[in-house]
């Protein structure tokens, strides 16, 4: 059985986890009214506002970034498959 292991989606998946690590921790240090609520919302759009009507508890957080790191992932995923593809047309 083959594995489906991509290293660009795993790249690609750690920088939007640095980033988003970073986005929670500078909304705490965050003085102003609204940018604390706007650098939490960022990493976790646009699935934060599908679930239980925008609510937000820490568990839709967390299912939101699960689910934007696997989209990361798998666009990484197929951008390493269309290139590899295309490295192995120009042989032929």
């Amino acid at each position: 059985m083959k594995k489906h292991i991509s290293r660009l989606g795993f790249i690609l998946s750690l920088v939007y986890l640095a980033l988003t690590t970073i986005s929670v921790i500078y909304s705490r240090f965050c003085n102003q009214g609204i940018c604390d609520v706007g650098y939490l919302l960022l990493p976790s759009l646009p699935w934060i506002g599908l679930f239980n009507d925008g609510s937000f508890g820490l568990v839709y957080y967390i299912i939101s970034i699960i689910l934007n790191i696997i989209i990361v992932y798998l666009v990484g995923y197929f951008i390493g498959l269309i290139i590899k593809r295309s490295k192995n047309n120009k042989r032929r």
